[in-house]
């Protein structure tokens, strides 16, 4: 089962993992410069509709499971085989048509996300600057993220979603939200949180399951030893204390 990973940059990685190839072998069948593959993969840059299109058609995934995880991820194949481009002209054809749909689903889907972002941030009386200099962007980039013109990246959302206390899934997926509640739960125990402890819960869930899990159990061993000495520590005092008490016991009858 294909892990839903947080950035777009991971996943790519991901699906190179899966079918076994290199991010060259990619590079070489799409076009994609291998500067600009790094900087996707490292998270340095976000691909835009153009290269979103390109990297599906490689990598045999959805648009959909690029930006958000949901949707038809990489597959293993046995014979997986990368040709290099066709030019006859009835295939390019209806590879334009295609890439034309595919431009066009990636435009609402920004469109849609853009407008769940100008509705909570309405909803929590800020104007653009505000929210752009509360989450150290330009303003201009977020009025482009609003308006749909441009694919928001994922450090933004989770800046988005910490400073108005939003469950990244409505800016996502609204329909997935109950009642369109899309205040976080935990909103109030977010803001009792440390910077430090904020980034670090960011960072564990951008992990794989199995990461987490193997985290998780080292916290709890971590737990539960320094709960044994503070047990054993305050056990220790205590027989100190009792032996102190029988020994004064002892003098006074003496």
């Amino acid at each position: 089962m294909i892990e839903n990973f947080s950035t777009v940059g991971k996943r790519i990685e991901k699906s190179l993992e899966v079918l076994g190839i290199k991010a060259v072998d990619v590079c070489r069948s799409s076009g994609i410069s291998k500067n600009a593959m790094s900087n996707y993969i490292n998270g340095n840059r976000v691909p835009n509709a153009e290269i979103l299109v390109k990297l599906s058609d490689v990598l045999k995934v959805s648009i959909d499971w690029l930006l958000t995880g949901k949707g038809k991820g990489p597959e293993k194949a046995a014979n997986f085989i990368f040709q290099e481009p066709v030019i006859e002209q009835d295939l390019v054809a209806e590879s334009e048509a295609s890439y034309f749909h595919q431009v066009e689903d990636i435009v609402r889907y920004n469109i849609e996300i853009g407008k769940n972002i100008t509705h909570v941030r309405e909803d929590a009386k800020m104007d653009v600057e505000q929210l752009a200099a509360a989450i150290n962007i330009k303003p201009q980039a977020l009025k482009d993220y609003e308006s749909g013109k441009k694919v928001i990246p994922s450090y933004v959302i989770h800046r988005i979603c910490k400073e108005l206390s939003v469950l990244p899934l409505f800016l996502l997926d609204p329909e997935e939200v109950i009642d369109k509640e899309y205040k976080s739960e935990n909103a109030d125990f977010g803001h009792s949180l440390t910077q430090f402890e904020q980034d670090t819960l960011h960072f564990f869930r951008e992990l794989s399951r199995s990461d987490q899990e193997e985290i998780a159990h080292m916290i709890t061993f971590k737990h539960e030893k320094g709960n044994k000495k503070g047990r054993s520590s305050r056990s220790t005092n205590g027989d100190n204390r009792n032996d102190e008490q029988a020994a004064a016991s002892e003098k006074k009858m003496a």
